[in-house]
C-alpha cells in the first residue's frame, strides 16, 4: 500500500530498532527498551498486536500505530476488538494537512482496518486527544466506516472533603492497598449483572495486572466476611481513577467514600489529594451527592465497526479512561 511515497505495512521484527528509535525521537513520551516493546505489543494476554508501519523509500521508518487485540462485550456477548494505541510519525509529516486523504495517520489506520475486516475483527476502539474530534466525525471521507465519538467531562474528589462530610456512610466498608486477583474477576462478574451492563471493554486479572499494574491497587472489604465490595485504581502521579468497580451504584459510591477516607488518612505517605473521574452515565449516579468539582478537561472515546455494522451507542457502554 503506497501513498505520497510512503510504504504502509505491517511490522516485522527487523523493525525493531527502527521502531525504538521512532519512539525515542519522536514519540512524546521518551523512549522504550527492546523488552518493552515485547512486553507491551507482543506479549499481551490477548496475543500480539498488529503493528502498521510507515516507511520512506529509502527504508526509514516514520511512522507507527498499534492496534491491540482486547476482548469486549457487545450486546452481551465477547468478541475481540482492537484497541488503536501508540500513534507515533516522525514530525516531519505532521505538517501535511490533516484534512488530506493522503495523510500518513489515515493511511496508517486504513491498513489497520482492512486487517481487522480480514481477521474479522468486531470493534476498534481508542481514546484520542479532544483535537481529532472533527476529523473523526468525518471518517468515511477517508476511506473508513462511520464512526461513533462520545464526550465526557472530567470531575475531581477532594478526599480531604469527603473525609469531613462523610466519614461514617461506609458502615462496615474499609479500604486498604490490594492486588488484582481471581476475587476481582467474580466481582467483575457481579457488576456486569446487577449494572445490566451489555458493552464493555471486558477485564480479567491478567489483562488488569498487565494494563494497570504499575499503579495504585485499592480495595474495598466487607470487614466482618472480608468480601471484596469494590475495586479503584489510580494513577499514582495524577490521581486519575482507571478502574472503579463495586456490586452496584450505592456501592460504587461507598467504595469512592472509603477510598477517599483512606487516602485522606494515608496523605503523609500517598501524596493524593485529590482524585479525578471520567463522568460516565454510571459515575454520574454514584457521585450524585458527593461534593465533586469540575475539572477543566474532557475526554474522548471513539469506536466503529470495521465493516461498517452498527454497535451499540457508546453512552451504554461501561469504559474508564485509557482503556
Amino acid at each position: 500500500m503506497q501513498v505520497a511515497q510512503l510504504t504502509y505495512r505491517l511490522f516485522v521484527e527487523e523493525d525493531i530498532p527502527g521502531l525504538l528509535s521512532l519512539w525515542e525521537k519522536f514519540s512524546g513520551w521518551g523512549g522504550i527498551s527492546e523488552q518493552q516493546f515485547y512486553d507491551w505489543h507482543i506479549n499481551t494476554p490477548n496475543g500480539p498486536c498488529t503493528i502498521v508501519v510507515a516507511q520512506t523509500q529509502d527504508g526509514d521508518i516514520i511512522g507507527q500505530m498499534v492496534f491491540r487485540p482486547t476482548k469486549v462485550l457487545i450486546n452481551g456477548s465477547e468478541v475481540i476488538g482492537y484497541r488503536v494505541m501508540a500513534p507515533i510519525l516522525n514530525t516531519n509529516f505532521r505538517e501535511s494537512d490533516l484534512r488530506s486523504y493522503d495523510h500518513p495517520s489515515h493511511c496508517m489506520i486504513r491498513l489497520g482496518n482492512a486487517h481487522a475486516i480480514a481477521n474479522n475483527i468486531q470493534v476498534i476502539f481508542f481514546s484520542p486527544s479532544i483535537g481529532w474530534v472533527p476529523i473523526l466525525k468525518v471518517f468515511p471521507g477517508y476511506g473508513l466506516p462511520d464512526t461513533q465519538v462520545a464526550l465526557f467531562d472530567c470531575i475531581g474528589i477532594d478526599v480531604s472533603k469527603i473525609k469531613t462530610v462523610r466519614a461514617n456512610e461506609t458502615g462496615l466498608l474499609q479500604a486498604g492497598v490490594g492486588k488484582i486477583s481471581e476475587k476481582y474477576e467474580k466481582l467483575w462478574e457481579r457488576f456486569i449483572v446487577n449494572n445490566n451492563i451489555n458493552n464493555a471493554i471486558c477485564r480479567s486479572a491478567d489483562w488488569l495486572q498487565w494494563r494497570r499494574g504499575d499503579d495504585l491497587v485499592l480495595e474495598v472489604n466487607d470487614v466482618q466476611t472480608q468480601e471484596l465490595k469494590g475495586v479503584v485504581i489510580i494513577k499514582k502521579n495524577t490521581g486519575q481513577v482507571v478502574e472503579l468497580i463495586a456490586e452496584n451504584i450505592t456501592d460504587i459510591k461507598l467504595t469512592l467514600i472509603a477510598v477517599s477516607n483512606w487516602l485522606y488518612q494515608n496523605s503523609n505517605e500517598i501524596k493524593i489529594s485529590e482524585i479525578k473521574l471520567m463522568l460516565t452515565p454510571i459515575i454520574e449516579q454514584a457521585v450524585c451527592d458527593l461534593p465533586v468539582h469540575s475539572i477543566n478537561y474532557r475526554f474522548a472515546f471513539v469506536c466503529f465497526n470495521p465493516q461498517n455494522k452498527e454497535l451499540p451507542l457508546l453512552r451504554d457502554w461501561f469504559i474508564m479512561p485509557d482503556e
